[in-house]
């Protein structure tokens, strides 16, 4: 049973992996907090147990921002033990010094200099990355509908203009990594060049979230003709950059005939993408991109060799 002031976090798509101890104790909105990666109702290495020391309820926000940090669910009231994604993302390195800086830096939200119509921005884009977490790769391609609302909503935000609602096919995220790059004062040529190839990765991967999102999540448009050809082509061209497709191959992973099905099998690499798209952008807003961790499969169309899955059977665990 689970008391009141405490709340479990079930990993599914990734393997944690600690440098030290493993119970944090830490604070948030002044209130105190123990983060358990050892209680038994959790698995070894696939989530923890979130405590509030005082008694009190676990403050929902505290439970936002450690979705964001871990890219796993920790709002999902119905949550089960089930690690049989784990090859999906990986595994993820946990560093305590790194969690108390974020902790440090995303408790001040929402911040009192910003106007309310910001903050609600901000808000609604973090909900929905909740949301798409918890869905996860259940309601794929729908679930990439709630990402792409995230990012778009966390543009909003950046723009600096009340009233004025900037939608994702106006590319308003870009503010966010150029402000990133107009902060950074290395001048390398060689380090310049890698920041530009990640900004042009970035904004291709964006491109097949708008894409998805048009087709399934709202508009629609899957069942237009010319948007299904674009669709195909737009994965054939994600597939090509991540190497699992040859430009002048005869065989196309994605075709206009065999579309749903072909998203279907991509499915968990899809889910990935635009997670961790949306992760990035929020590590660069918040100015947290160096304490937010990435797992080694997070930014690779492949996932972990299936012989070293670690298959378990889904139990309820509340």
């Amino acid at each position: 049973m689970l008391g009141a002031n405490e709340n479990l976090s079930h990993f599914n798509m990734c393997r944690l992996i600690l440098d030290g101890a493993s119970t944090i104790d830490f604070s948030f909105k002044s209130a105190s907090y123990q983060l358990d990666f050892a209680d038994c109702r959790v698995k070894s290495g696939y989530g923890y147990l979130i405590r509030r020391i005082d008694g009190g309820e676990v403050d929902y926000q505290l439970l936002m921002w450690l979705t964001l940090y871990f890219g796993e669910s920790a709002t999902d009231p119905y949550a089960v033990r089930n690690s049989t994604c784990s090859f999906m993302r990986g595994d993820l390195p946990f560093n305590k010094g790194f969690f108390l800086k974020y902790i440090r830096k995303v408790e001040r939200r929402p911040l009192k200099s910003n106007p309310k119509w910001k903050n609600d921005f901000i808000y609604k884009s973090l909900s929905n990355y909740c949301l798409g977490v918890q869905m996860a790769d259940m309601y794929m391609p729908h679930t990439l509908g709630l990402f792409a609302l995230s990012i778009e909503c966390l543009a909003n935000a950046s723009l600096d203009v009340r009233g004025k609602y900037s939608q994702l096919g106006s590319k308003g995220y870009k503010r966010i990594i150029g402000k990133v790059v107009r902060q950074d004062k290395n001048n390398d040529p060689e380090h310049r060049r890698k920041v530009k190839e990640f900004m042009r990765y970035l904004d291709q991967e964006i491109d097949v979230i708008m894409h998805m999102r048009n087709a399934f999540y709202g508009h629609g448009l899957i069942y237009e003709p010319e948007h299904r050809k674009k669709l195909s082509q737009c994965m054939t061209d994600w597939m090509i950059k991540h190497g699992l497709e040859h430009k002048k191959s005869k065989r196309k992973w994605f075709s206009d005939k065999q579309l749903e099905r072909s998203l279907e099998i991509n499915k968990f690499s899809l889910f990935k993408l635009a997670q961790n798209v949306n992760r990035i952008l929020f590590a660069y807003y918040l100015g947290v991109s160096c304490e937010i961790p990435f797992t080694q499969y997070d930014f690779q169309v492949r996932h972990a060799p299936w012989d070293v899955i670690e298959y378990e059977h889904p139990q309820r665990i509340s």
